[in-house]
């Protein structure tokens, strides 16, 4: 029996979680609230947030806005979701601030030629996921 916390107890507080996931509809889409970091140990929040969202047949707003740290885990389930939405023919656009680590990170992911659908603000994503049929959602992405 543990009478005191360790420091694996310290550093990661059970009152405060390390990712909060919200999935709401709004303006004929999908919206995926994250606030917190996205990794390893939490990818399988935004998972299942990203398979509510997907089992409705309308686009996907996903807003890392309020994100502080993101890493491959995040990056390889948010180019899942672009791809299952690409092949549903729908749209998928990701917001985060701009010059923010989370932004380095997709920009980074972009040097590597994976291009994701990334904005620098919520309105910026919101007029991409709802762009017509036939415009291209990825336009003015990573203008950081």
């Amino acid at each position: 029996m543990r009478t005191q916390p360790s420091d694996a107890d310290a550093a990661f507080p059970s009152e405060q979680p390390l990712l909060d996931v919200m999935v709401e509809q709004a303006a004929g889409l999908r919206l995926v609230v994250a606030r917190g970091d996205v990794d390893a140990v939490t990818v399988a929040q935004l998972d299942d947030a990203l398979d509510i969202a997907a089992a409705q047949p309308v686009d996907l707003l996903v807003d890392l806005c309020r994100v502080g740290f993101i890493d491959s885990a995040g990056g390889h389930r948010l180019q899942r979701a672009a791809s299952a939405q690409a092949a549903a023919g729908r749209h998928l656009a990701i917001a985060c601030t701009a010059g923010g680590e989370v932004a380095r990170f997709f920009e980074t992911l972009a040097a590597s030629c994976v291009e994701l659908p990334v904005h620098h603000s919520r309105a910026e994503a919101l007029r991409a996921a709802l762009a017509a049929p036939g415009q291209e959602a990825l336009a003015g992405t990573h203008g950081g």
